[in-house]
């Protein structure tokens, strides 16, 4: 499903145009409820290895206290920015 949807994705872009994308990794630890699929390290960059890569990193984010509980959390995540070209 990963696969297809970025694929999709970069084929509704535009010559030129932008992908920015963020998505969670597999450093993060806890129920996978609301994330089916964790990245790997340099997964989603691997992806647009045949795009221009203007930005890409894998980093803790900040706290932040969750809805339901109030709990302080911290996400690990991928940063993606790629020109098509």
């Amino acid at each position: 499903q990963i696969l297809t949807a970025i694929k999709r994705i970069k084929d509704y872009t535009k010559m030129g145009g932008l992908n920015v994308i963020t998505v969670h990794t597999t450093k993060n630890t806890g129920k996978k409820a609301f994330r089916p699929h964790l990245f790997k390290k340099n997964e989603l960059k691997s992806y647009y290895d045949d795009w221009q890569i203007l930005e890409y990193k894998e980093a803790w984010g900040h706290l932040f206290r969750t809805e339901l509980n109030r709990k302080l959390v911290r996400k690990h995540s991928a940063r993606l920015i790629a020109r098509k070209t």
